[in-house]
């Protein structure tokens, strides 16, 4: 489970089709899904393809803002077994800010390869 998101531009270069020239690209692993979930970014991460960049900045200033608030209750969801964890998560939430900012008019392209009922039964394990 990953999440590859990533910001482009098309740009007309006089051929048959625009063409989409990539400004960011960043990969995560979808095992802190919990982490985003809770502090309101999933959606913005896993469903905003072709949204512009500008659209989801106030929704990351203020998921970073609680996960940076509330370090104990997003670090209590770290994935036991290792693959990501609050620091990471944390981390790709203030790069993939940065870009939007430098980039605001910039599409969004997300390919979650994420299975929410499969990983709600992962989480429900580590739980037990």
């Amino acid at each position: 489970m990953s999440l590859d998101i990533g910001l482009y531009v098309e740009v007309d270069t006089g051929g048959t089709s625009l063409r989409a020239i990539h400004l960011y690209d960043a990969n995560y692993t979808g095992n802190v899904y919990p982490m985003w979930e809770k502090a309101g970014v999933y959606e913005v991460l896993y469903e905003s393809g072709g949204v512009e960049a500008s659209a989801i900045i106030p929704i990351l200033e203020d998921g970073i803002a609680d996960m940076e608030l509330r370090v104990d209750a997003y670090s209590a969801l770290n994935p036991p077994n290792g693959w990501g964890n609050y620091e990471g998560a944390l981390s790709f939430l203030h790069s993939l800010l940065a870009a939007c900012k430098r980039d605001p008019r910039a599409l969004i392209s997300s390919c979650g390869e994420m299975d929410r009922e499969n990983s709600q039964r992962e989480v429900a394990k580590w739980k037990r």
